[in-house]
């Protein structure tokens, strides 16, 4: 059985394999929609989730090449641009140079590309589109993020309606035990509690919706 595509090696010890623009792929969703993965992979290791270890770490695609694929799905006819990968707001953090993120680290511009960076960067193709994520972890969320997608006409969209909802993973604090957590532990004493400001059920009141008001709740993977 050839286990290659174009001398590309899909199944091997180590993960390494990231899509790209040109990877040949087979659209299954409605003309109006797509689908784009970021990144590939994952760093956490929630006690519930196996990806990890069938994927791999996390790996980003440059924020060039997304860009690229989401111009040529506009240009074909999408209206819905719909960013995807195990985690999200980890992307462009495997990147880094000045020091190795961790599993609580924020989504920072200022170290190398970001969610952020990429929202601003998909706002400035042309056309008329919208942008979903799918999903975001809540222990990367930071005050550049909310104002990335607070700042952005294009989306992204599950921040536009009065009804609006935000999806987040690992949203459950029963996950977050034994060492294994995956919410930010604040310092004791701190006034939101024992995740802080980035525990999902706190997020809600951070994210800014464009007409003032606030996400009206969080669609949550536990």
């Amino acid at each position: 059985m050839d286990r290659t595509v174009q001398d590309r090696n899909f199944i091997e010890g180590k993960c390494k394999y990231v899509p790209d623009w040109d990877t040949p792929r087979y659209r299954l969703t409605p003309p109006h929609t797509a689908y784009i993965k970021i990144a590939e992979g994952c760093n956490h290791g929630c006690a519930y989730c196996i990806i990890p270890m069938i994927r791999g770490r996390h790996r980003s695609r440059s924020q060039q090449d997304v860009v690229r694929e989401a111009e040529a799905l506009i240009r074909s006819g999408v209206k819905e641009i719909c960013l995807i990968a195990q985690d999200i707001t980890y992307y462009g953090m495997d990147k880094w140079t000045d020091a190795r993120p961790n599993r609580r680290s924020a989504v920072d511009s200022s170290r190398g590309e970001s969610l952020a960076s990429l929202i601003r960067a998909l706002n400035a193709i042309e056309g008329e589109f919208w942008i979903r994520l799918l999903y975001t972890h809540p222990a990367h969320w930071s005050d550049e993020l909310t104002a990335a997608i607070a700042e952005s006409p294009k989306g992204p969209a599950t921040w536009t309606s009065p009804s609006s909802t935000f999806p987040t993973t690992c949203s459950a604090p029963c996950v977050a035990r034994d060492g294994r957590g995956l919410h930010p532990q604040p310092p004791a004493g701190h006034p939101e509690g024992r995740s802080g400001n980035r525990h999902p059920h706190h997020l809600h009141h951070r994210i800014p919706r464009r007409d003032g008001g606030r996400p009206s709740g969080i669609d949550g993977v536990h």
